[in-house]
Formats: C-alpha cells, structure tokens, sequence
C-alpha cells in the first residue's frame, strides 16, 4: 500500500512553471500544389505501322549438304564395272574424281567418263545425289557398243580414311531393307574383317524357304534364310553330312521378312567347331 500521508504541510513551495514556451507547432503544409503530371508516357515517335508486304518465301527445298566423298562398289562382281570400283573426291566443280574418272550430274543425269577414251556410265538420280543402288546403269562403249541395267552401289562418306579396327562385339547383320523385296544384302562381320563370307548376298525367287526369301553369297558358299524362327547364316558344303552348317545367327527380326541388322552371334556348332 502507498505510505501514509505526512502530517505535516510541506515547507517549500512547488517548482515554478518553466518560462519557456513549448517548441512550435509542425510547419502548415504548403499550398503550392505539387509539379503536374507528364503529358504523355513517353517523349518519343510512335512506332511505325506494320508493313503491308509480307517476307520473302522460304526456300522450297533444304539446301543440300555436299557429300566430301563418294565410294562406288560392284555388288555383283561384274568384271567390266571393277574398273569404276574406288572412291571419289569431291571437287569445287561439283564433281567428284578418282585417277582418271570422273562422276558429274546434268539434270539428274549421273555420268562416269573418263579422260582417256569416250567410254561412259550414266544413270538417273537425284539433282544433288548419286543413285545409292541402282540396277538402271548403262554403258556406251566410245565405239557405240551398248550394255544395259548394269548395277553400281554409290555410298556417301565423309573420310577417305580406312575404318577403325575390329571390334570384338557381335557382328552386325546384313544391311538392307526388312522386306523381302531387298534384291541384294551385304554382310559385314565388324567383329572379324577376315570374315570369309562378309561380302554381297544375292536373292533367289526360285523357291521360299520356310515362307521367306533366302539370299545367296555371289560366291555361292554360304546363304542367309529364316530356319526355325530366326534368321540364319548357312555355310553349304562344310561337311559330307550336311549339305549346309550353321554359321550365325540373329534373335532379332523374326516378324520381318528380311534379315535385320542388329545384333548377330556364332552359333552353338561353330563354337564347338562341329
């Protein structure tokens, strides 16, 4: 509780007031009003209308890349085309070169000549590229001689380097397309470049072997058909038993009618070398 008051009266009087006034009041606002606004948001020119015209038209075509080399083979070993067999380098005329050949397009027309006498090749393909397998080829001898439906295979490369090593990775299956209207297959063992039986397989029509085509190496050693759901590689005449010995096989492709590339392994006989 608060202490009791004193009995007696106090003997000094309280402090005066303070003489000074109190600090003045805040200053009164100002009653000039404050700058106007800008007139407008921006000091520049609008921008101009859009053009009426509209760009020029895209190109109707993609420009087409030039292809550094070009590497002509002979699927079918036929003797008066090996001398057009190698690879060709491209040149700033637009063609392509290889000792005393020569590749050119006029219109779509692919021609091979050659500086020494008026022997030609020629075939229809694109405006930019060489037919990549083409059965059409015709020769016209300088003496006026004739051959026709001569088959060359032109395929695009970017090096004229040979290709890596071997690898020791399965093989890879015959290139091609998967339907059996795929005339000719090449097998490429990647794995073994000694490979006996990489090179060009052939289609027969003869007859079907388990509702496929079958396709026959040109050196009439080995064949490539579909046996008992996958895709073989036979070899003929390996022993006296059998007329033909498997050699390799693929599980990929069972649904197509041509081989498939892929993935293709050593069958079970040959590793056991039976």
């Amino acid at each position: 509780p608060t202490p009791a008051p004193s009995l007696a009266p106090s003997t000094a009087p309280s402090l005066a007031p303070s003489s000074a006034p109190s600090l003045a009041p805040s200053i009164a606002p100002s009653l000039a009003p404050t700058a106007p606004p800008t007139p407008s948001p921006t000091t520049l020119s609008p921008t101009l209308e859009p053009t009426m015209e509209p760009t020029s038209d895209p190109t109707m075509e993609p420009t087409p890349e030039i292809c550094p080399y070009l590497l002509i083979s002979n699927p079918f070993n036929d003797a008066d085309l090996e001398r057009y067999v190698g690879l060709y380098e491209y040149e700033p005329t637009n063609r392509w070169t290889k000792d005393i050949y020569r590749l050119s397009s006029t219109n779509g027309l692919w021609t091979i000549s050659n500086s020494i006498d008026g022997d030609t090749m020629q075939a229809s393909g694109g405006l930019e590229r060489a037919p990549d397998l083409s059965d059409k080829w015709e020769f016209t001898a300088n003496g006026g001689t004739t051959k026709y439906n001569l088959t060359l295979e032109v395929d695009c490369t970017d090096s004229s380097a040979p290709s890596n090593a071997p690898s020791y990775s399965p093989s890879l299956a015959p290139t091609g397309a998967p339907t059996s209207s795929c005339m000719g297959l090449y097998f490429n063992n990647e794995g073994d470049v000694d490979f006996k039986h990489n090179g060009w397989f052939q289609r027969k029509d003869d007859y079907d072997i388990n509702d496929h085509k079958y396709w026959t190496s040109i050196d009439l050693l080995a064949t490539i058909e579909y046996v008992r759901g996958h895709w073989y590689l036979m070899e003929r005449d390996n022993d006296i038993t059998d007329d033909e010995d498997p050699v390799m096989l693929t599980f990929n492709g069972s649904d197509l009618l041509s081989p498939p590339s892929g993935e293709w392994i050593y069958s079970a006989e040959t590793l056991l070398g039976t």
